[in-house]
């Protein structure tokens, strides 16, 4: 049976070779992290800024259940549980993740309750930050 054995003459010129003496631990992400940002200390933020400005030119549409979760939490603040009645939606945190997307902050308060069983749980709660209402208000048309 023939084998062959390779072995490399030349030296790699690949800038993420591991040391195979470092007893540090080397990851593939932290060489793509470095390259990411060469490049964008190299001028690529301006491409980033231009394709941003472009996908913010257009804003879609709010769809009927963000509309009814915005109406609802201009009025007051809301419980994660009741956001699924009031939007219609069955994942509230998606929907909230979504106008978040958009721009709007909606944090998530932990508020403390007490469950059917009289044990102590802290569920959410979603409101408007002051910054949050006018944007709100113009995303309605109101």
């Amino acid at each position: 049976m023939n084998s062959f054995i390779f072995e490399s003459t030349q030296p790699t010129d690949f800038p993420c070779d591991i040391n195979q003496d470092s007893q540090e631990p080397f990851l593939l992400s932290d060489s793509l992290d470095a390259l990411l940002d060469r490049r964008v200390e190299q001028g690529e933020r301006a491409a980033f800024a231009a394709l941003d400005a472009q996908t913010q030119a257009k804003p879609k549409p709010l769809n009927n259940r963000e509309k009814r979760a915005l109406n609802a939490l201009l009025n007051s603040p809301i419980m994660r549980e009741n956001l699924d009645t009031v939007a219609g939606c069955s994942n509230g945190p998606e929907l909230i993740a979504g106008l978040r997307r958009r721009g709007l902050a909606i944090p998530c308060l932990r508020v403390e309750l007490y469950d059917r069983d009289g044990r102590t749980c802290y569920p959410g709660r979603y409101e408007l930050t002051p910054q949050d209402k006018p944007l709100a208000r113009a995303m309605l048309g109101v």
